[in-house]
């Protein structure tokens, strides 16, 4: 696959004269970002974004590396058919209508035009593939953001999954490896590409978004296998009757049972997330090593937030070992589990705790910033922490301030102390799997 996502030359079949139109917006989008040569194909020739347009595949001053398909899907086996021709390394269907839209008979079509060829083809019926230095989609950049470049790849049955992931993930600074919208699948599946990402040393962690499996014991042997080295975080759609009916209609899915595929990817230690949000969330969490197991101290300068962590901890099933050795801090502070520094705390408090909590696992730092003694300085000393570490910081602006300033340095930092909770829970149970 390495064409795929390294070409050296990319020719867009369909590049459109209209701005509007999804082939114009994919030739802008890689001449914005690709550092290769870059062809326009369209039959109608002329210019292109100030670039000469070429009636054919055949008509380039070079076999392409990677073709990208943006035309009507009854044109679709003609471009490949000829993309082949001219020996053409990897391609990319953006082009819908065809099984998802009852046209079995174009997905032969197809098939036959790749008969004895060993090209990589994402889709049909996709939105394309994504890499910070090669944004092959037809994402408009005037209407969304791109995450800039970082440890995390992609894999989604849906196009609209990737486009608000990538935003959200640019938000939240979320850097990515490889992003690809895999559509039909009517070539290349999540396998295929798992096989790949388990290998690449760009990849950290592997995201799936997943509406239908076809290979369902070769998808459960390879995140097995991958999770002893990188997490696999699933997000998965079809879950109910009326779901999987949707998706059926979607990407043309074979949708299973979804207690079956829960279990399934449990025992081969995915990382199940149920919102976009939750995804982000267990991401920042993976930023902290993976706990070696569930022994959770919570810290707080707030008693109230310490008596709810506790509550919503063990309901969770973490083990809140009582605080056995007494520290020199001031006589009102509670030496317990949770350690309750109380409002007056200072940063360092919240350091000489953290230092001597040998005996745990993980720590949850619960820190109510509004009190006068919590300045930036928390961030530093937290960050010297020998066990993971995730902070719930409650509030508006300054809060915000805080969390951003924790974010920046790789400490996780959350507004939902159940969510942070949860989460914790998450790449707990993960670390636990991962040894099995």
């Amino acid at each position: 696959m390495e064409k795929l996502f390294n070409p050296s030359s990319v020719a867009v079949v369909g590049a459109s004269h209209n701005p509007h139109k999804v082939g114009h917006i994919l030739f802008y989008n890689l001449l914005r970002t690709f550092r290769g040569r870059v062809y326009p194909v369209n039959i109608k020739g002329g210019e292109i974004l100030g670039r000469k347009a070429y009636i054919n595949l055949s008509e380039l001053p070079e076999v392409p590396d990677l073709v990208v398909v943006a035309v009507p899907s009854d044109a679709v086996p003609g471009v490949v058919r000829e993309a082949v021709k001219v020996g053409a390394r990897a391609m990319v269907i953006i082009s819908g209508g065809f099984g998802e839209a009852g046209r079995e008979d174009l997905d032969e079509e197809l098939k036959k035009a790749l008969e004895g060829t060993n090209i990589p083809v994402v889709g049909p019926n996709c939105i394309g593939i994504y890499t910070p230095d090669l944004n092959a989609t037809f994402l408009s950049s005037d209407r969304q953001d791109f995450p800039g470049r970082g440890g995390v790849s992609i894999l989604s049955q849906s196009g609209a999954i990737i486009a608000a992931v990538l935003d959200i993930f640019a938000r939240e600074e979320i850097g990515v490896s490889k992003v690809v919208s895999l559509g039909n699948k009517l070539f290349l599946d999540e396998v295929d590409f798992l096989e790949h990402l388990e290998k690449d040393p760009e990849t950290d962690v592997i995201v799936l978004y997943l509406e239908g499996v076809r290979r369902g014991r070769k998808l459960y042997e390879t995140v097995r296998r991958i999770t002893k080295t990188k997490p696999v975080i699933v997000l998965k759609g079809g879950k109910t009757q009326r779901g999987m009916k949707a998706a059926s209609s979607h990407t043309e899915a074979l949708v299973g049972d979804y207690d079956v595929f829960r279990g399934a990817m449990r025992q081969a230690g995915a990382i199940e997330v149920e919102s976009l949000e939750e995804l982000a969330d267990v991401i920042l969490a993976l930023k902290q090593p993976v706990p070696r197991g569930n022994k959770l101290l919570i810290v707080t300068n707030g008693g109230g937030f310490g008596v709810m962590a506790a509550d919503f901890a063990t309901e969770l099933g973490f083990e809140l070992l009582p605080w056995e050795k007494p520290l020199e801090l001031p006589p009102h502070i509670i030496q317990s589990n949770p350690f309750d520094l109380t409002g007056d705390a200072r940063p360092e408090w919240y350091a000489e705790v953290i230092r001597n909590a040998e005996n745990y696992d993980l720590i949850l730092a619960i820190i109510t910033p509004q009190t006068p003694a919590i300045d930036p300085s928390i961030t530093r000393l937290l960050k010297e922490s020998p066990l993971p570490i995730y902070t719930f910081v409650p509030g508006w602006r300054y809060a915000e301030y805080i969390r951003e300033k924790l974010i920046e340095a790789g400490i996780p930092a959350y507004e939902s102390l159940l969510d942070v909770l949860r989460v914790m829970r998450k790449v707990t149970d993960y670390g636990k799997r991962r040894l099995l």
